[in-house]
């Protein structure tokens, strides 16, 4: 029985463009802003479509909600949000800010006032795509258009991306369409692309292929019938809009002609539908499904036939012909990874979950990786097989690449779910290696002083402030042992890797706030960086004082520098009262009538509220229910800086078979990271008490 495959029309393509970002420089406040032209209303070409592609600007739905600005396409990086959107006959135009105040945020405005041309991939969903034959003609976006080509009829923006590098250098759209649905296919269409519109996408036998081959050439000589009817009588082809095209003048008779025409027609359709042979369960169903759509007798056909088709036996062992992404998505759809849809191509998802029902096991995965390195002995997992297994499914990359990579998966979403107050107040930076890093800050002695008679300029001195940094190694071990093999217990996968990703964000945020917590000798009263009293809780006074002092701090040659609050970090139980500060507009104050008196709050929106449970713990020297701190942009003057050796933010997670003296599979996380503390003219601490 001969077989073939069909091409299938792709369920993504991108278009990317240019971005132009605006900076305000009058307004320290201000955020900076994007623009794009995302369209220009013509057919596009895109190498997985036989022919052009035009998006139908009519139906492209923008609406007015705010949608996400993302770095790259990644739904866990946001870096601001759109603001409007330009919607012409013929252009589609977007306008967005930056609110998002990321690391990526920071590096993509950064990047941009250096002259970086960034370019931005829009996000639209398509819900119905429609094919204009060769001869034909359509009018979208304004203009007259030939055939053949494909019309997104129906679209949905998502999002919007920065990314570096895109599809091409003019566009600006990326389209994730749902499968195409051919409502209007013109008479030239080819019988490949008639297969895949009728969602005939993988292996036909013979009897089929007779059968489909029938069924296509009498719609398409159904189709130029009409088509052929229609010329020269003014109505409207088969593959226009009737919208666009005015309608004939008919005449009464003719209105009772075609209800009667209609009734005849349904009813024949009706009849012809139910003598439709099919020998299953569930064809009367299909069949009354069918009529009750109103779908054509061959699209009912076509739908006995799907149904008909021949199930194949099924197969247990999965394993051996899985590739490695396909592996790697089952693990993680069997361990319930969250919002896996952002880590795996929906094709990729659609592979496993046809392939494993996420069902996969830890022997179905350690033996596909064995038969790829040459095992070729028992199905199932024993403790006679173990050892050889094992070495064969770890000759190869493919098991420690699956493992890995499900494995730091699990990693990062224990990792981000620990406490994340620590990004707001630190500078992170990137090294290359272990060795102490050094960072300066050059200041000068550069006022101008008046030029003497003889013009001679007199000289200024250089100075700089260096500090100091280094990343070291943090880890830890487990094991997936043999029992948890022998047991086929895939949680073991994932269980492990949670742990480590959850132990590397407790052991960071230790790191840094056991080195911020204990700071006498960097908050001072000598440094003008410290207060203590009852005027110093968090309250009008207390804010009051830590202002002034964080903007009256001077560089090393005595000058202001100017800084301003950005900052407001308190412990866990001071949030509601800093939220109230940084938010609320006015305060109330209580007069001698002891009866509420608002007042005007001048620190409504001058800073960002961040608390932390670790202020507070009694396991930290230096803890306080109390002390709290004002900080600068720690972009602008950090007080403290973390270290990432090659910007490698996440633990990483890694897979080995044991040594001699294990049965199992080793499993080590491990963190490249260094902390310490940076400017001390950068923030203020409130003692908060007397």
């Amino acid at each position: 029985m001969s077989k073939r495959k069909l091409h299938k029309v792709p369920s993504e393509f991108k278009l990317t463009a240019a971005a132009v970002m605006t900076f305000a420089d009058d307004d320290e406040k201000s955020l900076p802003t994007f623009t794009l032209n995302a369209y220009n209303g013509g057919p596009m070409r895109f190498w997985q479509f036989y022919h052009p592609v035009v998006i139908d600007l009519r139906g492209l739905k923008v609406g007015a909600k705010k949608r996400p600005a993302l770095y790259s396409h990644d739904r866990l990086k946001p870096v601001g949000h759109t603001v409007g959107a330009s919607k012409g006959v013929s252009s589609l135009a977007l306008e967005g800010v930056m609110s998002v105040d990321t690391e990526d945020s920071r590096m993509i405005v950064s990047a941009a006032q250096n002259g970086f041309q960034w370019q931005v991939s829009v996000g639209v969903k398509v819900t119905k795509i429609v094919l204009v034959a060769e001869g034909k003609t359509v009018k979208v976006n304004g203009e007259l258009m030939e055939g053949p080509l494909y019309v997104a009829k129906k679209s949905e923006l998502q999002e919007v991306s920065f990314v570096t590098l895109g599809a091409d250098d003019t566009t600006s759209a990326k389209i994730a369409a749902m499968q195409a649905d051919f409502t209007q296919e013109g008479s030239n269409m080819k019988y490949e692309e008639w297969l895949a519109a009728k969602g005939f996408d993988g292996d036909l036998t013979e009897e089929q292929e007779v059968s489909l081959k029938a069924m296509y050439k009498a719609e398409m000589a159904d189709l130029k019938a009409k088509a052929d009817a229609n010329k020269g009588l003014g109505k409207v082809p088969v593959n226009l809009d009737a919208a666009e095209t005015p309608a004939p003048v008919a005449t009464a008779a003719d209105a009772v002609a075609e209800v009667r025409a209609a009734a005849a027609d349904e009813k024949l359709r009706i009849i012809d539908i139910n003598t439709l042979e099919a020998d299953f369960d569930g064809a009367d169903k299909i069949k009354a499904e069918a009529i009750k759509g109103g779908v054509t007798v061959i699209e009912a056909e076509l739908n006995l036939l799907r149904a008909g088709r021949p199930k194949p036996p099924a197969i247990h062992q999965h394993a051996p012909t899985a590739t490695p992404d396909v592996l790697e998505a089952a693990v993680c759809l069997a361990t319930s990874l969250p919002a896996i849809e952002d880590h795996f191509p929906e094709q990729t998802l659609d592979a496993a979950h046809t392939q494993f029902r996420n069902q996969v096991g830890l022997q179905e995965i350690l033996l596909a990786a064995a038969f790829q390195g040459g095992y070729s002995g028992r199905h199932r997992i024993s403790t006679g097989n173990l050892p050889d297994v094992l070495q064969a499914a770890f000759s190869t990359s493919d098991i420690s690449g699956i493992l890995g990579n499900a494995a730091n998966k699990h990693s990062l979403a224990a990792f981000m779910h620990t406490d994340q107050a620590w990004r707001a107040i630190v500078a992170t930076k990137n090294v290359a290696d272990f060795k102490v890093n050094t960072s300066y800050r050059l200041g000068a002695d550069a006022k101008f002083k008046k030029v003497g008679a003889g013009g001679e300029l007199s000289h200024g001195t250089l100075s700089e402030e260096s500090f100091t940094n280094q990343a070291e190694t943090f880890g830890r071990m487990f094991a997936i042992t043999r029992q948890d093999i022998i047991n086929d217990d895939l949680g073991a996968l994932t269980q492990g890797p949670k742990l480590l990703g959850h132990g590397a964000g407790i052991s960071l945020n230790e790191l840094i706030w056991k080195l911020f917590m204990d700071n006498l000798a960097f908050f001072t009263s000598a440094r003008n960086n410290y207060a203590e009293g009852a005027d110093t809780a968090l309250s009008l006074a207390g804010l009051k004082t830590a202002d002034t002092l964080l903007r009256k701090q001077k560089d090393a040659e005595g000058n202001p520098l100017g800084l301003k609050p950005a900052i407001l970090l308190v412990p866990t139980g001071l949030r509601t009262d800093a939220l109230g500060w940084a938010h609320d507009t006015e305060v109330n104050e209580t007069t001698t009538a002891n009866k509420a008196k608002p007042k005007k709050n001048p620190f409504s929106g001058a800073f960002k509220p961040v608390d932390t449970p670790y202020l507070s713990d009694t396991d930290f020297t230096g803890n306080s229910v109390l002390k709290w701190y004002l900080l600068a942009d720690p972009r602008v003057i950090p007080v403290i800086e973390v270290a990432f050796l090659n910007g490698v933010q996440a633990p990483t997670i890694e897979h080995a078979s044991a040594d001699f003296k294990t049965l199992g599979i080793q499993m080590r996380g491990y963190h490249d990271v260094g902390v310490a503390m940076q400017d001390y003219r950068g923030g203020v601490a409130m003692k908060g008490e007397a």
